[in-house]
């Protein structure tokens, strides 16, 4: 019952304005209806009474990201580093902005270096400092952690397509070509079909 669920974690919510596993269990409630606005003022509120707590600027920035509005994530993840500025996640996510838009290269950087610190083991972390090293030209250590992070989660068309445009900048077209084609058959939704089609094209020119 979605209904008595809702109202059940928003009178949890209103009893105690500070529990985060509450608004997540509400949050992804109103997302599996699809109610993203639902979602977000309801962090929003969070915020309102949280103000310090960088978690759910980040969880609030993560759907806007998705939304495709970058200019209000970056303000998100800014505000979660000005309350907690080693939060991984909010590194992480404000770095693959930047690098995604093509500047503050070396902010991208030390931020993505930041999430890697916080979240060592992670494949996210791994992919975020690998694209900011690619975009500095160190394209041998791009590899090894994008190596790590396919190796993680082999599926994954971004790890895939890093990985593949990282050995073409080494030279390697076999290897390039095989992880470039890969994260093709991975990309159904179209996502990275233009670019990985555009680089595997750029392979064959070379």
């Amino acid at each position: 019952n979605l209904a008595e669920a809702e109202a059940a974690l928003q009178k949890a919510l209103e009893l105690n304005r500070n529990s985060l596993e509450a608004l997540q269990t509400l949050a992804g409630l109103q997302l599996a209806r699809g109610e993203t606005d639902k979602a977000m003022a309801s962090y929003q509120r969070y915020i309102e009474a949280n103000p310090r707590d960088a978690r759910a600027y980040v969880l609030l920035g993560s759907l806007e990201q998705h939304r495709n509005n970058a200019a209000r994530a970056e303000e998100l993840y800014r505000k979660a580093l000005s309350a907690q500025p080693e939060n991984p996640m909010a590194a992480n996510n404000l770095a693959y902005l930047l690098l995604e838009q093509g500047r503050d290269i070396d902010v991208a950087l030390s931020l993505a270096q930041i999430a890697r610190r916080g979240m060592p083991d992670s494949p996210v972390s791994a992919d975020t400092l690998a694209w900011a090293y690619y975009q500095k030209g160190t394209y041998r250590s791009a590899v090894d952690l994008l190596e790590g992070a396919v190796k993680t989660s082999p599926d994954n068309v971004e790890y895939n397509f890093h990985l593949g445009m990282a050995y073409g900048k080494l030279g390697d077209k076999a290897r390039a070509r095989t992880f470039l084609e890969k994260a093709l058959r991975l990309d159904t939704r179209q996502a990275r079909a233009g670019e990985i089609r555009k680089a595997l094209e750029d392979l064959s020119k070379g």
